[in-house]
């Protein structure tokens, strides 16, 4: 496949948390929709696929890629289910690459261990680039030997989204800021929690203690593997997410109910679950589950401070 380095680096970053090259170095010369991912060029136009997962371009965007570069044709597979685990099985396998792929951010550090199946972006004038990203992001796809691996597409500040409605109905605050200066700390967050269970029964302010935990230790700016591949998962910011997760667990807040399931769904449906932690984009996400919810949901400052969701090296 023959890229040019200006066309690259003009369109490469457009929504997701990375863009990467990958597989070029086995890619196929096959038709779309010939079976093999990969494609070269017919007529004078190069024909190139995307991988994304559910949600992840929307129409307009490969619109305006078909518009301003139409010497590319880019064909968007969209990739359901556990998208690292196919990703890393294709590279495996050395058949159905694409071209192009997004990688979600908590999955970079570990494909920046895969460099063989991308291509380096430098080669192609990603360091020109360089300085319109933020620093800390551009490195999270930076091998330890320079390799530019991806090109950051967002950070991912998280918030607590909330059924507005639902809270005025439990007598709980409504208005973005009253509510959160009522949740500055996680032990304020429990106590909401409690009232609004004690108000509407079998209404849970947590979907999972997992999802409460993993906001919670990253706001400690640390891990589980520090810069120097030191396992850390066994100090005090992860106790302390854990101790704090459970207190909720403890309290009755938490539903336990697995994200991505038609259970939660129907729990987001019937006001059940009214709120949850996340990044800008899973407000989509929610109105996915719950589509009739849409115009219902405010968002707010969560305890603490905001963390990164997808964003963490």
């Amino acid at each position: 496949m023959n890229v040019s380095r200006r066309s690259l680096m003009q369109g490469g970053a457009a929504g997701l948390g990375f863009l990467a090259l990958g597989g070029l170095t086995a890619c196929s010369t096959a038709a779309p929709g010939s079976g093999n991912a990969s494609a070269g060029a017919t007529g004078g136009v190069t024909n190139l696929v995307l991988w994304t997962w559910p949600e992840g371009f929307g129409k307009k965007a490969l619109e305006a890629v078909a518009t301003k570069f139409p010497q590319y044709k880019l064909r968007q597979d969209v990739i359901g289910g556990e998208f690292k685990q196919k990703l890393t099985t294709t590279f495996t396998a050395g058949s159905g690459l694409p071209d192009i792929t997004g990688v979600k951010g908590e999955d970079i550090s570990f494909f920046l261990s895969q460099p063989k199946y991308f291509t380096d972006l430098n080669t192609l004038g990603a360091e020109d680039i360089k300085g319109d990203y933020l620093e800390y992001k551009w490195a999270q796809a930076t091998t330890k030997d320079g390799q530019q691996l991806g090109i950051p597409i967002d950070i991912g500040p998280t918030a607590l989204f909330y059924r507005f409605d639902i809270f005025e109905e439990a007598g709980l605050p409504s208005d973005p800021e009253e509510l959160a200066a009522a949740i500055r700390t996680w032990e304020e967050f429990i106590e909401l929690g409690k009232k609004l269970k004690a108000a509407k029964p079998e209404t849970y302010l947590v979907r999972n203690a997992g999802g409460m935990f993993d906001t919670i230790w990253k706001q400690s700016g640390k891990g589980f593997i520090d810069e120097s591949g030191t396992f850390i998962g066994d100090q005090d910011h992860i106790r302390s997410a854990w101790d704090t997760s459970i207190s909720a667990f403890q309290a009755g807040i938490v539903a336990t109910l697995d994200n991505n399931t038609a259970d939660t769904a129907a729990a987001v449906n019937e006001g059940r679950l009214p709120a949850d932690f996340g990044a800008s984009w899973h407000l989509a996400d929610l109105i996915v589950d719950a589509p009739q919810t849409a115009g219902k949901w405010h968002v707010c400052e969560h305890p603490g401070t905001a963390t990164n969701n997808g964003a963490r090296s």
